[in-house]
């Protein structure tokens, strides 16, 4: 059982499962490895909610055992019913070691049966970590009660994730109310908090709480939110690690042609609102020093005019004018003066090879680079990888870089993950698509993979190599299309620091392929 639990699959708990049920021994120790993990309890049901009652019923079967063996606990209340829902609640008030809470589908039950389930929540006095998933609702009498028992949360709480349910206002002129703004909702944390993850449609800046624990944030794209940065620069003076979205949203890709500078964002355009944080960071003498890491797309960076160095700079490319995004990834660069970039990229069919970083010329946060990495999506039937490789060479020339990590995906489906396309007739599919790999399915096809396959890397990782003296370590990987493949097909490189300098292998988990999502 112990190297079952250590190994962790799916499979692995299910044979722990089943050993449980040969003896009443092993059913006792086999019990409290299955409840000492995360436990999961109507996900992946649609409809029903049948499962909270047994697994309540046979936590409190024996009650003394089984809750302080609860530490995890993640839970889909979609449609519970207030009998139901009264059992969890003996749960929750008998975990007095359950410190990892997550809960979905939270508006999707009764008015009766919220309030016993935020009741139960607020009561609580053990949790880390509390999260409240996607929520769908219609009731807005819902929302007070939410809110309500996050105002009265008897947990330190350290680590809160919320998703702000959409508010349909009476009046369109109305622009803030503080069921919708985190920082108000979470205010009577401010004192535990030490990472908050908010999505869904939110507005800030009704009021200013000082949040001086808090390192991570993690925040909803600029489609969805008040990009206003005073906000958070007063808000959260110790901000290390900044977010914006997450691997599950939706992006929009811009039109080839747009001119992303003048497209709508919150009552305004991506340029006011890169020029109004821009002045008020310059006014204002509270402002981060650096930041250690910042994740976003390009226009998210730039809308918020980050005013410090950041360390890590982890930028997505969302489509539009290449002028004009030029224009911002210049400006953000000059402003934030990274030591290490990731660029994450896509190629279409329709678009031809995108050139990586504008011409830096004597721009001195090329100077300040020393760790560079490029993703390239490739949605295309036919890629010319030696003009990628070519361009990459010329690129790394005016660069003093120490390290460079280039990596290949096929993302040559007909369908691109968590995107929307602003032009459908850009969206039509244009040539041949790959046909995704499932088990034990013969049809397999990746044009890419075809491609990529011909080519010598050796060869082109050493012409990366000489493009510039002060390159250390290069690493160039691929992937082909389909879900079944987690990690790279083929990894190759050169690392003078490490012995032997040569790398040639296939890809594994420690190469952080899939960590980060899809395009990311």
């Amino acid at each position: 059982m112990d190297l079952l639990a250590d190994e962790g699959s799916d499979k692995a708990w299910r044979t722990v499962a089943a050993i449980a049920r040969t003896c009443r021994y092993l059913r006792v120790e086999g019990v409290r490895r299955l409840l000492s993990r995360t436990v999961r309890v109507n996900f992946h049901l649609m409809n029903q909610s049948h499962l909270v009652s047994p697994f309540c019923r046979f936590v409190l079967g024996d009650p003394i055992a089984r809750l302080s063996y609860l530490r995890r606990l993640s839970v889909d209340v979609r449609h519970l019913e207030e009998g139901s829902a009264r059992l969890f609640a003996r749960v929750l008030s008998g975990s007095s070691h359950l410190h990892h809470l997550e809960i979905t589908s939270l508006f999707e039950v009764t008015t009766p049966v919220l309030h016993i389930l935020c009741s139960a929540f607020s009561a609580l006095t053990s949790l880390q970590h509390f999260s409240v998933g996607y929520c769908k609702g219609e009731d807005p009498n819902h929302y007070p009660v939410l809110y309500h028992a996050l105002q009265t949360m008897r947990s330190p709480l350290t680590s809160v994730h919320i998703i702000v349910p959409l508010i349909k206002f009476p009046n369109p002129f109305i622009l803030y109310t503080r069921d919708q703004d985190p920082i108000f909702l979470l205010s009577k944390l401010t004192g535990s908090l030490r990472r908050i993850s908010v999505y869904g449609v939110f507005a800030i800046g009704g009021g200013i709480h000082i949040y001086h624990l808090v390192e991570e944030l993690q925040i909803q794209t600029y489609l969805a939110g008040i990009p206003h940065l005073a906000t958070y620069l007063l808000c959260f003076p110790n901000l290390k690690h900044l977010r914006c979205g997450s691997r599950r949203t939706a992006w929009t890709r811009y039109r080839h042609a747009a001119d992303t500078l003048k497209e709508k964002c919150y009552l305004a355009t991506i340029q006011d609102w890169n020029d109004l944080n821009k002045r008020e960071t310059t006014r204002k003498t509270h402002a981060w020093t650096m930041l250690e890491s910042f994740r976003g797309s390009i226009i998210d960076a730039y809308v918020l005019a980050l005013p410090c160095r950041v360390e890590r700079l982890h930028l997505l490319s969302t489509g539009g004018k290449r002028s004009a995004e030029y224009t911002m990834l210049s400006s953000i660069l000059s402003d934030t003066r990274p030591s290490s970039l990731r660029l994450c990229l896509k190629i279409y069919e329709g678009r031809g090879y995108i050139p990586i970083l504008p011409p830096q010329s004597s721009d001195s946060w090329a100077q300040d680079l020393t760790t560079l990495e490029i993703r390239i999506n490739i949605v295309k039937q036919v890629f010319d990888l030696q003009k990628c490789i070519d361009h990459v060479v010329e690129m790394l020339r005016t660069i003093t870089v120490t390290s460079f990590r280039l990596e290949l995906r096929c993302a040559n489906t007909k369908w691109q993950s968590h995107e929307s396309h602003q032009d459908r007739q850009e969206a039509i599919p244009r040539g041949m698509k790959c046909v995704e790999r499932y088990e034990h399915d013969e049809h397999d096809v990746c044009y890419i993979m075809r491609i990529l396959e011909q080519h010598d890397f050796h060869q082109h990782v050493r012409d990366i190599m000489n493009a510039n003296p002060t390159l250390r370590r290069v690493v160039v990987m691929w992937r082909r299309c389909g879900h079944m493949t987690k990690v790279p097909n083929q990894v190759v490189g050169i690392d003078l620091d490490e012995i032997p300098h040569s790398i040639d292998r296939a890809g594994v988990e420690a190469d952080g392929w899939d960590n980060v999502g899809e395009d990311w």
